[in-house]
């Protein structure tokens, strides 16, 4: 914990922080091509950690390159790509039976992608992880 504080004691349920910078997006696609760009950045040297509330394969990130047939940019292979390059990929989503009606299919496939990457990294001796946690808790 350290690490992440830059080696600054904290107390332990410290609401926030100083140092920290933010930006505001107008419309989601800016921050998806953010994101997209930001994760392209990390070039398999950093730590990647999602929350989410709905998650799955078919979202792109860059429709606009996919549009094209030039790229794949879903969540789940950028997530999936970063995590083999070497970056750790740790995402928490919120498992959505109602979401769509293929029901778990999306979350599934995304979830498949993230194992599959766990996978290669495992066979190839890479230190780094690739997890995913579907959880259907709610705090009343």
């Amino acid at each position: 914990m350290l690490a992440a504080t830059g080696g600054v004691q904290r107390p332990l349920m410290q609401l926030s922080s100083r140092g920290n910078s933010g930006t505001f997006f107008a419309e989601a696609q800016s921050m998806w091509r953010r994101l997209y760009h930001d994760i392209q950045d990390l070039q398999g040297e950093g730590v990647l950690y999602d929350t989410s509330w709905l998650l799955g394969s078919r979202y792109q990130l860059r429709p606009e390159l996919d549009a094209a047939g030039t790229a794949n940019t879903s969540l789940a292979r950028v997530f999936a790509a970063a995590a083999v390059q070497g970056s750790e990929v740790l995402t928490l989503a919120w498992r959505n039976y109602a979401h769509g009606t293929g029901g778990l299919r999306e979350e599934m496939d995304f979830l498949a992608s993230i194992q599959a990457a766990s996978a290669t990294i495992r066979k190839a001796g890479g230190k780094n992880r690739a997890e995913v946690l579907l959880t259907q808790h709610t705090a009343l």
